[in-house]
């Protein structure tokens, strides 16, 4: 019991960090209509940022603020090449756009940082010595601090999203982007205020993974990928808080089938409750709201 326990708490803290990345996805695909599928792989590359800083003056305050700053710079900067053919409303260019930004990150991570190999965060960032025991089982105290700060910093998104200004704003193009550029709403200006708050998202939730997987590789970025665009299609494109709560249940189970089952059915198993769910309710759980 006290293992299944365990368990659940790691899935949770799971399903949180793959919620606040579907999160990411889904306010680019509501305000600007594009799918980048190169936002998790940017994710990743920024705690490859934070580790060099870190390897370097071995400050984790440094390092913790260059993984922000890298995740909302990269997301920004990228801005301009994803605008003229969203203002075409050519969505496929911009995938393909994504597509080639994502391999590019792939292939930066793969051949020119750490000579290839994957990161190791040292463990004053994992806080492997220390864990929450329950019984026989344990947690790492950096899983805990990693579920608590993504609690957090979702009631912050949520309240920043629907309790602001520039939050409304964003709703606004969201649901209309004609009639919100007729009230007198700059629309390039909003959509490089989604990338920016996109690119936030990923710096802090790539902080929060160093602290709770305590490792990084460059197919890490494909792994997140794969599953925040599985529970895209579960809960519905452009639901966010749909979303989120299927992100938390596809994370409760990927944590309950790594502990009891075989890691390499971990994916096998989430994308057979998807097809099941798909196959019955084609528009997902919660409905697409784009």
């Amino acid at each position: 019991m006290e293992a299944f326990i365990s368990y659940i708490i790691s899935g949770i803290q799971l399903g949180i960090l793959y919620g606040i990345v579907t999160i990411g996805f889904n306010l680019l695909i509501l305000v600007t209509g594009v799918l980048n599928f190169s936002y998790s792989h940017l994710l990743v590359l920024s705690m490859y940022a934070g580790w060099l800083i870190l390897e370097a003056t071995n400050n984790i305050w440094l390092a913790a603020g260059g993984t922000v700053i890298t995740g909302v710079i990269l997301n920004t900067v990228l801005t301009p090449l994803f605008l003229p053919f969203i203002k075409k409303r050519a969505h496929l260019e911009s995938l393909v756009i994504s597509i080639g930004i994502a391999l590019i990150s792939v292939e930066v991570m793969s051949h020119w940082l750490n000579t290839g190999l994957p990161i190791a965060f040292p463990k004053t960032v994992q806080m492997s010595d220390s864990a929450i025991k329950f019984g026989l089982a344990s947690i790492g105290v950096g899983r805990i601090i990693s579920l608590v700060a993504g609690i957090i910093l979702l009631f912050l998104f949520f309240r920043f999203l629907y309790h602001s200004k520039q939050g409304r704003i964003l709703r606004a193009v969201a649901q209309d982007t004609e009639v919100a550029a007729m009230m007198g709403i700059s629309i390039s200006k909003t959509m490089l205020i989604s990338f920016t708050l996109g690119g936030l998202l990923a710096g802090i939730v790539a902080i929060l993974m160093a602290v709770s997987l305590g490792s990084a590789s460059a197919e890490l970025g494909d792994n997140i990928t794969l599953m925040c665009l599985a529970i895209l299609f579960l809960a519905g494109i452009g639901n966010l808080k749909g979303g989120l709560i299927c992100a938390i249940f596809m994370g409760i189970v990927e944590g309950l089938v790594m502990g009891y089952l075989p890691p390499d059915w971990t994916k096998a198993f989430a994308f057979s409750v998807i097809l099941v769910v798909l196959l019955f309710k084609p528009e997902g759980i919660f409905g697409s709201q784009h």
